[in-house]
């Protein structure tokens, strides 16, 4: 089951051609406390990862700009917070807070046809980690991550 989560949003069509936009969003991942693989095979244990998730929140901010009539340009961020707790991150889910960039645009050359691009940038915080397992084994890293993420799309419209 997936967490509950509230999203408002709100548009603001500041001039004719400049149009701002900012989200908010509350997701309950608390509700999830654990991972649980379950195997077929009845002599085989559960595999069980426990989560201790907070609930976390994700902002964002960003605009639309027509150049003209055939481009348009737009710009944005957010700041999707980790639900993960620094004294319960693991290797295996080392996950932190995260910026996200991104730049995109539009070129309609007719009423038919548009072609739109877009580049995204995915930053995590680098996260630390110490844990010690079950059996006294003692991890200790660093984590530091980034993705980026690029598009081309066209649309026919009839």
């Amino acid at each position: 089951d997936l967490p509950a989560s509230t999203e408002l949003g709100v548009r603001w069509q500041a001039t004719q051609r400049a149009t701002l936009y900012a989200n908010a969003q509350w997701t309950e991942w608390s509700s999830i406390k654990e991972l649980r693989v379950q195997f077929d095979n009845p002599v085989q244990p559960d595999s069980v990862e426990e989560l201790n998730y907070d609930d976390a929140g994700r902002y964002g901010f960003g605009g639309d700009y027509e150049i003209s009539d055939q481009w348009t340009v737009r710009a944005g961020y957010a700041f999707d917070e980790t639900p993960a707790s620094p004294q319960f991150r693991t290797a295996r889910i080392p996950d932190n807070d995260r910026h996200i960039f991104a730049a995109g645009a539009t070129w309609s050359p007719n009423e038919a046809w548009s072609v739109d691009a877009a580049s995204n940038r995915v930053k995590i915080e680098d996260a630390d980690f110490d844990r010690t397992g079950d059996f006294g084994d003692r991890l200790v890293g660093t984590f530091s991550g980034h993705a980026d993420v690029v598009s081309v799309s066209a649309t026919r419209r009839f």
